[in-house]
């Protein structure tokens, strides 16, 4: 063998090597990681889509601290009708439509029930710094990394991309695990060859949800300085009344109210539901995990006949929204649009929420988060 046919081979070797240490899922997740770490801000614009309907565009802003906050991060999170400010100690969340905001200091949502360290709103969860800080928790952690796959290279928005899938059943990846048993869940991540970093996501799973989150515009290192990171800023603004809800627990009675039926046009009150085990499903449009929800209670509704269920939106205000989506998914159970007031009467602050009652009118079972191993067999007791 002459010395030129060997030196081809040892390049032919040294780059199938690289090649395939390149198209490793650790090495692609690390690529993302340093390319995040090499940036002290970054500001881009996520444009979130689902299948049930939803869209939103927002511009997100974040940049790294190390003083007072459990994240390493400040930011800024803004979209059409809400802006969220976390500034390393405190949180905003501040409604453009109403002028007024909500509050919570370091310590509210350091005591959040999930682990710790978890910001419970819209804007950490769900963007490229959260999704970094997942991807390190997943290559080291085995059992996670078996879960992914390298599928075949594509084009987002004319950049080459990566495309990694994960699946999993029972848990959502996340900066804490959500756990729905038996339903299967797949998330494909899409990151840029060239410039390291996620361009897309897409979830779904097996009761039929699909979502996308693109990323774009990506600015890097450009301080805003126009950003009110305060909340001695907003004194302009109106507080938004903080008021302690308290579901109905197991034991309690129904208490009295009254809803306008949207399918039949019928008051539903707790007359209406006297004697039959029922079941209160609330929700809204804007909360995915009302949507995971939607198709396990249709199913419900076919299965157990003899079972009432009462689905009430309460958020969304546009009613022909509403009726489209009750059309558009042949929802089959009374849904009725609900209001400040019912979320009152029924302690409801969180979607989705659970109520059961059995033909007493008496609460069996209450929670709010889907399990729906868990609902049915409270429901089953009950019929």
């Amino acid at each position: 063998m002459n010395i030129n046919k060997f030196l081809i081979i040892i390049v032919f070797c040294l780059l199938l090597v690289s090649c395939n240490k390149e198209d490793t899922v650790s090495s692609i997740l690390k690529s993302t990681i340093d390319t995040y770490n090499k940036h002290d801000i970054i500001e881009y614009d996520e444009i979130f889509s689902d299948n049930y309907g939803s869209s939103r565009t927002m511009n997100a802003y974040f940049e790294k601290v190390s003083t007072d906050t459990c994240i390493g991060l400040r930011f800024v999170v803004e979209n059409d009708y809400t802006k969220i400010v976390y500034n390393g100690k405190e949180l905003l969340s501040i409604g453009k439509e109403n002028t007024s905001f909500f509050y919570l200091s370091k310590n509210e949502y350091e005591l959040y029930p999930v682990k710790k360290p978890f910001i419970p709103i819209a804007g950490f969860a769900g963007s490229y710094p959260g999704y970094t800080r997942a991807f390190e928790k997943i290559i080291n952690d085995t059992s996670l990394l078996n879960t992914m796959s390298i599928l075949p290279d594509t084009t987002i928005n004319e950049f080459n991309c990566w495309q990694i899938s994960m699946t999993s059943k029972g848990r959502i990846l996340g900066d804490t695990y959500v756990i729905i048993p038996d339903v299967a869940f797949t998330t494909l991540f899409f990151i840029d060859k060239k410039d390291k970093i996620l361009r897309q996501e897409v979830f779904s799973n097996s009761l039929g949800y699909t979502s996308t989150h693109q990323y774009i515009n990506y600015i890097f290192d450009q301080q805003k300085n126009n950003v009110l990171w305060n909340l001695s800023d907003y004194a302009d603004l109106k507080k938004h009344e903080r008021f302690e809800y308290k579901l109905l627990e197991k034991g309690a009675k129904i208490p009295d109210f009254k809803v306008e039926n949207l399918k039949e046009g019928a008051s539903i009150d707790r007359n209406f539901i006297k004697g039959k085990p029922t079941l209160f499903f609330f929700w809204n449009l804007k909360c995915d995990a009302s949507k995971l929800a939607v198709p396990f209670i249709n199913k419900l509704a076919k299965e157990y006949p003899n079972l009432m269920i009462v689905g009430i939106n309460n958020e969304d205000d546009d009613l022909d929204k509403i009726n489209e989506y009750v059309k558009k998914y042949n929802i089959d159970y009374h849904m009725v649009k609900g209001s400040e007031e019912i979320a009152k009467i029924f302690g409801c602050n969180a979607w989705p929420t659970f109520i059961i009652f059995n033909k007493q009118s008496i609460v069996t079972y209450s929670n709010s988060g889907f399990n729906e191993h868990e609902l049915e067999k409270e429901i089953l007791k009950e019929l």
